[in-house]
């Protein structure tokens, strides 16, 4: 094979040695000589040798395998760990989320059964410092004549330091969309709010074509708000906005439903619900409620001469000017036609005798201009009665003023009368 191949192996026996012996030849050629190298090796020390091999091999293979295997379990245990630490914190999170979707829930349904705006205001802190309690808040609200804002309630430690500011201050108001005051992304601070180390957030309260007022919040510029408070935030000012819209709307259709149109003072149904509550509330505190019956002297005749608009003009005046001669906590309502009804409360006959002379001298000394004409002198003729002397129901009280109100007229109107009783 050598001779053949360049190499040559084969097996034999020593029996000299005793041994199988590996007799391995390689054949050579050289420029001067040439011939073969010849050895011969014992089988039995290859074939431990190859054994020693193979068990370096299997060791290296169990040690790797090993490895691989403890790698793998600390790897699995790594992720084990990640994965049920990733499960607390989204278990978190849910928990979190589905407690504020329930204190959203239960604030819509609160505010929905608000009969004021002083139990809206309570719903909307309660619930405000809950949902965001990193966060002060303020609400301002805008003044009926619409030419500034009132702070009217506060949470998490805002303090209502100035109570008003006019809508320019405000840059929510200006652009009409949630407004973040923060100096670092180059957006000034609202001039209303008179800290400026403070970022804050202002948004418009609009609902139904109108705006109603603004909600503010504030925090240290350390303190970064989270998409989730934004979303917060925002659905919050959504259920604050429908309902000083509903409660703008309920008080309006209340208003429509207790108030003349042209006058301006309360309707009939309005003073004979009231009344029952001013003579219960007279009784418990043993005080005394004057009541005036007021007729516009010969106010048919006017109408006849002048026109009906002319008297309506007349009628929404004498509304205006009544509003501005009694008390606050005085009632004056429009009975009907050119007849009105006056309740004071916590009045005695004297003081309401003197209330029905200064009424009745101020009309008649008001020149009632309606285009640069005057329609003055209008004179009243005005009945009274008081609670508890001349009666102590709605019913007798009223009967007894309309009957007062009679005999001014019988006796040549313009007048105050009251009757005399036992």
């Amino acid at each position: 094979m050598a001779r053949e191949s360049g190499l040559g192996l084969s097996r034999r026996y020593s029996s000299t040695l005793n041994i199988d012996l590996l007799y391995v030849a390689v054949k050579f050629n050289t420029q001067h000589q040439k011939g073969f190298f010849r050895t011969a090796l014992p089988l039995i020390d290859l074939e431990q040798d190859l054994m020693r091999q193979r068990m370096i091999l299997g060791t290296f293979c169990f040690v790797s395998l090993l490895v691989a295997c403890v790698l793998s379990l600390l790897n699995s245990r790594h992720l084990m760990s990640l994965i049920q630490i990733n499960e607390a914190i989204l278990k978190q999170r849910v928990q979190k989320r589905t407690e504020e979707i329930e204190t959203l829930q239960n604030l819509g349904t609160q505010l929905t059964a608000c009969q004021s705006i002083e139990e809206a205001l309570e719903v909307i802190k309660l619930s405000t410092s809950i949902l965001l309690p990193r966060f002060t808040g303020r609400l301002a609200l805008f003044k009926p004549s619409r030419d500034s804002l009132e702070f009217v309630e506060s949470w998490n430690g805002d303090q209502l330091s100035h109570k008003l500011y006019s809508p320019e201050e405000c840059w929510a108001l200006r652009s009409g969309k949630p407004y973040i005051g923060d100096i670092r992304i180059g957006n000034i601070v609202c001039s209303h709010q008179k800290k400026k180390d403070k970022q804050t957030l202002c948004i418009p309260l609009t609902a139904q074509g109108e705006t109603h007022g603004v909600l503010h919040f504030s925090s240290k510029y350390d303190l970064s708000w989270t998409p989730e408070e934004h979303q917060l935030a925002s659905a919050v000012s959504e259920h604050v906005s429908m309902t000083l819209a509903n409660l703008d709307l309920r008080d309006s259709l209340r208003q429509q439903a207790i108030r003349d149109p042209l006058t301006g003072l309360y309707n009939r149904r309005y003073l004979l619900e009231t009344m029952e509550h001013e003579i219960s509330r007279s009784s418990r505190k043993k005080s005394e409620m004057g009541l005036m019956m007021i007729d516009l002297d010969y106010f048919k005749k006017f109408n006849d001469t002048y026109g009906h608009d002319i008297g309506d003009f007349i009628l929404a005046e004498f509304g205006r000017l009544i509003q501005l001669i009694i008390r606050e906590e005085d009632i004056a309502c429009r009975y009907g036609g050119e007849e009105f009804t006056l309740m004071l409360p916590e009045t005695g006959k004297n003081d309401t005798l003197k209330v029905a002379e200064k009424i009745r001298n101020h009309i008649q000394a008001h020149k009632f201009y309606f285009n640069n004409k005057s329609y003055a002198p209008i004179t009243l003729s005005i009945g009274i009665a008081v609670f508890p002397h001349d009666g102590k129901t709605t019913s007798t009280l009223l009967k007894q003023a309309d009957e007062a109100l009679y005999q001014a007229k019988d006796q040549g109107r313009n007048q105050v009368v009251t009757l005399l009783t036992s």
